[in-house]
């Protein structure tokens, strides 16, 4: 009696096991379909009794922890977007912003695909390989000589993924902001800019 007694997350995880667990405000088939729990402020606490005299009041006192789960925003990507002057050499600044809360490691992963025709976005974006793609902990990326040659007067998707490298935060839609589509244009052809 009396000696604590410190238990490992293996000795702990038969008592989180799905199928004895109770859930309240959401039922097992939804926490399975989401694989989460909704974001919002949660209190886990324990408490630690008798196993062979039920009758008595806890042996252990009331032990809670608070956190917070939240899903931060994905980037939204501010260049290119549109026509892009196809200057030689090319030099292209890629960028987006940073749309999460808080200050945590992040990593960028940038794509950018090639639009085929008769394709739809989701389609090209699923199915298809990157022309190009790096990883970088910078919100910007300048696209050049060292770079994939890309082709003027072609569609192309620009995507980006916010990471933490930690795995201690989570993005809505795994990270991924909305693609972009961008068009390398002849910068002396009347109408481009």
């Amino acid at each position: 009696y009396n000696v604590p007694l410190v238990l490992t997350a293996t000795e702990l995880a038969a008592y989180f096991d799905l199928d004895i667990l109770t859930f309240v405000g959401m039922t097992q088939q939804e926490y399975l379909t989401r694989g989460r729990l909704p974001e919002g402020a949660y209190s886990l606490c324990f408490e630690a009794y008798d196993y062979f005299r039920e009758e008595i009041p806890p042996v252990s006192n009331r032990s809670c922890a608070s956190t917070l789960i939240m899903l931060h925003d994905p980037p939204i990507i501010t260049q290119p977007i549109g026509n892009q002057l196809n200057t030689q050499p090319l030099s292209m600044n890629i960028a987006w912003q940073p749309m999460h809360a808080g200050t945590f490691m992040t990593e960028y992963d940038l794509d950018i695909f090639e639009v085929l025709p008769g394709l739809t976005d989701d389609q090209v974006l699923n199915t298809t390989a990157p022309v190009f793609q790096t990883t970088t902990s910078l919100t910007t990326y300048q696209y050049g000589l060292v770079d994939p040659i890309l082709l003027q007067d072609q569609d192309y998707i620009v995507r980006v993924r916010v990471r933490d490298p930690l795995r201690e935060q989570y993005f809505e839609n795994d990270g991924f902001g909305q693609h972009q589509h961008f068009m390398l244009v002849d910068p002396c052809q009347p109408g481009t800019s």
